[in-house]
């Protein structure tokens, strides 16, 4: 019942973006309430479903498939907020990121989006990649790029199933935009972890759609997770030129 638009989604990722995971209800009201003036969002009716769907989505168990947690378990120093990246790109091929995405498990999954990908006329360019991706989290010793979703799939939870989910996600390219946030996170990691190693520290990526998103229903309802095999994560920086194992 809340409304829709970019000025919804901005309100909630101020939300998200600055309120302590771990505080109590009343710190998540007085949060929402803040951000409400700030939006101009002034209705109390709205604010008080805003509090709740908040207090949900932090209470929504995140299954990787081997591990969950909420996000209610992560504390404020185990998180990264709108991190930003900016990486050079030597010489971008789309016909190599179609390559690399191929190779995924999840893509595949999803007829015709690679070849798709083709036909939106980017041809080879040098230059750079920025962003900023809304969360990054570690949890037991793994990170997790995470992704604030407001898009309206329906009015009922069943509307945001894993198969709704994957449509929407084709739809609006969120695939490749989170394949973006992967090739950007792996180069940090690889710089900045002794060590690292793709397969025994990184988690996974989870697209959180919060309008379809209950602690009863878990991961099953408003959450996609994808977890690219190492092969692809490769790919990726082969298509930009940016090789690293």
């Amino acid at each position: 019942g809340f409304p829709k638009g970019a000025a919804a989604g901005e309100f909630f990722h101020s939300i998200f973006e600055t309120l302590d995971f771990t505080a109590s209800e009343d710190a998540v009201e007085d949060c929402v309430n803040a951000h409400a003036n700030a939006a101009g969002l002034n209705d109390p009716i709205m604010n008080a479903i805003a509090v709740k769907s908040v207090c949900q989505v932090l209470s929504t168990r995140l299954d990787d498939g081997k591990n969950s947690f909420c996000l209610k378990d992560i504390s404020l120093k185990k998180r990264f907020s709108e991190m930003q990246f900016f990486f050079p790109i030597n010489s971008f091929s789309m016909q190599a990121l179609v390559k690399a995405l191929e190779h995924s498990r999840t893509i595949r999954n999803i007829p015709g989006y690679a070849e798709g990908l083709l036909r939106a006329g980017a041809g080879r360019f040098s230059g750079f990649m920025k962003g900023f991706i809304d969360l990054v989290i570690i949890h037991r010793k793994k990170w997790y790029i995470v992704d604030y979703k407001t898009n309206f799939l329906g009015n009922t939870y069943d509307r945001y199933s894993v198969k709704a989910l994957n449509h929407s996600m084709a739809e609006h390219h969120y695939f490749l935009q989170y394949h973006f946030y992967l090739a950007a996170l792996h180069r940090y990691l690889g710089l900045r972890l002794e060590n690292y190693d793709y397969n025994r520290d990184f988690g996974g990526i989870f697209y959180l759609f919060i309008r379809g998103m209950h602690p009863d229903l878990g991961s099953g309802h408003g959450v996609f997770f994808d977890r690219p095999e190492k092969k692809v994560v490769h790919l990726l920086s082969e298509s930009f030129n940016q090789c690293r194992d």
